[in-house]
């Protein structure tokens, strides 16, 4: 990654590493930075078994990916790839773009899901969902106020965010009429508290509490699970 993490006036913030993205570009990249080393990850996290235990035992998990050729979402299922694909559709999905890799797969450019669909309700339901599970990584009611950019970068990620926002908002909307019209039950669960104002800060020891934190607050609100997932 060409991002940096640094805290001015007592705020976390991001900027860029000016060396690294003068070679990324000299490399000929798309992007300010890269996230080959997530690749990696999740390729190391899910073993090739795993993935076909999955496969088989009846739950269908999909990802959601946006891509940028073709000016579509697309959705991949578990059902219709090889463990290398899902561990390269896994990985698209995650990648924030600009900030992150831009893959060319199938002879298209392909980024997160998130930049077409947050909260893809409305998929679940043509797949045959009827009580969904979403998760909205953010507070029920807004509690946000950003703080003033403090340079084009931290600008860039603001805008960005705001549009997902948007994004998000009208996912929602769409997913409850939708539901309302094919009487599917949508439990929604939201965090506790405003997670992190900036998606680019990547704290090992701060995320996991969060996921504990998300995880807890779920588990307390509903302890129910959907036979579908779709990952952003």
């Amino acid at each position: 990654m060409s991002v940096q993490n640094k805290e001015k006036k007592g705020v976390e913030t991001i900027g860029i590493h000016h060396l690294n993205i003068i070679k990324n570009f000299i490399k000929g990249s798309k992007t300010f930075g890269e996230s080959f080393n997530l690749r990696a990850l999740i390729r190391a996290s899910t073993s090739e078994a795993e993935f076909e235990n999955l496969k088989q035992s009846g739950i269908e998990v999909v990802v959601t990916v946006s891509n940028l050729s073709l000016n579509q979402v697309e959705y991949k299922s578990i059902k219709e790839c090889t463990y290398e694909e899902f561990c390269d559709w896994t990985w698209i999905s995650c990648n924030y773009t600009p900030f992150m890799s831009l893959v060319k797969k199938n002879g298209c450019e392909y980024a997160d899901g998130g930049l077409g669909s947050m909260v893809p309700i409305e998929e679940a339901i043509k797949r045959g969902a009827t009580e969904i599970d979403a998760i909205i990584l953010q507070t029920e009611v807004s509690q946000l106020n950003r703080m003033p950019s403090l340079n084009a970068f931290s600008l860039l990620t603001n805008m960005f965010n705001f549009m997902l926002d948007r994004i998000e908002s009208r996912n929602i909307r769409i997913g409850k009429f939708v539901a309302s019209n094919h009487d599917v039950i949508i439990n929604f669960y939201y965090t506790p508290t405003v997670l992190t104002t900036n998606s680019l800060i990547f704290d090992k020891e701060k995320m996991a509490k969060w996921w504990q934190s998300g995880f807890n607050f779920a588990k307390y609100t509903n302890k129910k699970t959907s036979q579908i997932e779709i990952i952003e």
